[in-house]
């Protein structure tokens, strides 16, 4: 699993209590174990390093981020599966993510691409 890579040793040994009981951890659990904090810090760090992570806050993008953090890995949960990850794209379609330059290339980019492909299909 990615997260596991990410955690304390007492984050570890509840994780694998959990593997050895065979049941997915309750939303709750889920929320205390991956917090906004773990998201920014270990598990998006390399993403958001390009991010004005003020504004992402504040455009309330970042905490959808972790609502498809959190969901992806109780999705997981039983193993890997992309095509229930994919289902769960809607979670992140209308965020905006802005850059630190200021220049948010990555919403321009969306937009250029949803415009060419609703223009020429």
């Amino acid at each position: 699993m990615l997260f596991i890579n990410y955690y304390s040793s007492n984050k570890l040994n509840y994780l694998y209590l959990y593997r050895e009981e065979s049941r997915v951890p309750s939303m709750s659990e889920i929320k205390e174990f991956i917090t906004d904090e773990v998201v920014m810090k270990k598990v998006l760090s390399r993403q958001l390093a390009a991010v004005n992570q003020q504004a992402l806050k504040q455009s309330g993008s970042l905490e959808k981020l972790v609502e498809f953090i959190r969901e992806s890995f109780r999705m997981s949960w039983g193993g890997k599966n992309l095509n229930v990850i994919k289902s769960l794209d809607h979670m992140t379609k209308d965020i905006t993510i802005p850059s630190r330059s200021g220049n948010n290339i990555c919403n321009k980019i969306a937009v250029s691409c949803l415009y060419i492909h609703l223009n020429f299909h």
